[in-house]
């Protein structure tokens, strides 16, 4: 099953429709039916699509699980970032962004 099969076929799942989606991604809904339809997605559409879906996007590679998250966008600067998760969570003031910034994460990661 191709990508769009699969974001389909979670947001029937997950009791979600196209129009929520495309609202979240910040895009028309005709905008998402033409990604779904040349399946042309970029690493950030995948990251915001698997948040929306309350799902993660991860690298697996034997038992090492790398995650990618809005977090993982931090100085990408896009539009209609989610909201921060829980209100303990803040928007990194760092740039001119509004992708939340998880407290207790690091920019340092042990793993790069």
């Amino acid at each position: 099953m191709a990508i769009s099969g699969k974001v389909k076929a979670l947001l029937k799942l997950q009791g979600k429709n196209n129009k929520g989606l495309a609202e979240y991604l910040g895009i028309s809904e005709q905008a998402l039916s033409n990604k779904f339809y040349r399946g042309s997605y970029s690493g950030g559409d995948l990251i915001k699509i698997a948040t929306y879906l309350e799902c993660e996007l991860a690298f697996i590679a034997g038992t090492t699980k790398i995650a990618l998250t809005v977090e993982d966008l931090k100085g990408k600067c896009i539009e209609n970032a989610p909201a921060p998760a829980s209100p303990g969570d803040d928007y990194d003031d760092d740039d001119d962004c509004s992708v939340p910034v998880t407290p207790g994460k690091s920019d340092d990661d042990p793993l790069f």
